[in-house]
Parts: C-alpha cells; structure tokens; sequence
C-alpha cells in the first residue's frame, strides 16, 4: 500500500467542487498543456484562466504573463512599517526628559 501527502496526488477526486470536475471535464486536455507553459501556478487556478478565455489555451498564456489572470490565494497587499524614529524616541529616554536618570545622582534623604 502506497501512500502520498495530498501536495504529490493530482486533484479532481471527489471532495472536489463539482464546478472544477466540471472545468477538468471541459478543459482536461489545455489543462496539460497550459501546465507545461505556468509549472508553478495550481491546476485550479490554470483551470478558471481557461474558462475565462473558453479555452484559448494561448489567450489563457498571454493573460498570466500579462498578468490580467492571477491566482487565488494571492493576495497583494502594503505592509506598513512603524516608524524606526518613532520607537527610537520612547526608548531613549535624556536627562532632561520625564523619567530620565542620565546625570542624577542616587536618592538620599538629607
């Protein structure tokens, strides 16, 4: 008996949405071949970029690197970074700041 994680087994079994066994049916055979062309793109996702241009498996090429097709699961979005000046104020901390102990001497009662 033979066993493969779910990342090395093709997709299209039954827990699969019946709209891509539908999309497999149709487009199986530009499938392989768009495959060829965009190795690293999902099979799912080669698969709604065919349905979009009926088939054209050129047209679907042309889109991807165009880039007017993207995959699901890619998500683009600005990563906003706290300001190193900001952080760099609060941390350092003068003698003439609230808090501050840079030229005091120790506390004694006298």
């Amino acid at each position: 008996m033979t066993f493969h994680s779910t990342s090395q087994r093709r997709s299209g079994g039954r827990d699969e949405p019946a709209e891509l066994r539908q999309l497999r049916k149709d487009y199986g055979g530009s499938l392989t071949l768009l495959k060829e062309f965009h190795p690293d793109w999902k099979e799912e996702d080669l698969l709604y970029a065919l349905q979009e241009v009926s088939g054209d498996v050129e047209q679907a090429s042309s889109r991807i690197i165009e880039g007017l097709t993207t995959q699901w699961g890619e998500v683009k979005t600005k990563k906003t970074q706290k300001s190193k000046t900001t952080i760099d104020r609060n941390d350092n901390r003068t003698s003439n700041q609230r808090g501050g102990t840079a030229d005091r001497g120790p506390r004694t009662r006298g």
